[in-house]
């Protein structure tokens, strides 16, 4: 049985390989590793088996590249959960994925700037 672990504390310059390293000896099937991101440096991990998770939680306070993380026990649904509004909150602010194109944003800031500069009189 799968059982998902929550990290908090990662680093912004870390990626899947080097929580991967962190916990080597331990199973993390492939596309186990979701890297939320966000102030708190959150992740979830799926661990392969109940053992491997309890091994996973006693490393918390360890360090991935410098920074101390934390391990809570976690659920597919918090994962879920948490992905969603990630990715909702990427979507109301006008990032990837909100069908804005960052030409278009492009071409509205250079127009502005244009409109600007003829109404000051330069």
């Amino acid at each position: 049985m799968a059982v998902v672990i929550r990290l908090l504390g990662l680093p912004f310059i870390a990626g899947p390989v080097d929580i991967r390293h962190f916990f080597t000896g331990l199973t993390i099937p492939d596309g186990g590793v979701h890297i939320i991101g966000g102030e708190i440096g959150e992740a979830f991990i799926i661990f392969a088996t109940d053992e491997d998770a309890r091994r996973a939680i006693s490393r918390s306070g360890g360090f991935i590249k410098d920074s101390s993380v934390e391990l809570f026990l976690s659920s597919k649904a918090e994962m879920q959960k948490t992905i969603e509004m990630k990715r909702t909150d990427r979507v109301g602010r006008g990032r990837p994925g909100s069908g804005t194109s960052g030409v278009d944003s492009l071409s509205n800031f250079i127009e502005s700037v244009k409109e600007e500069a003829s109404n000051s009189g330069y």
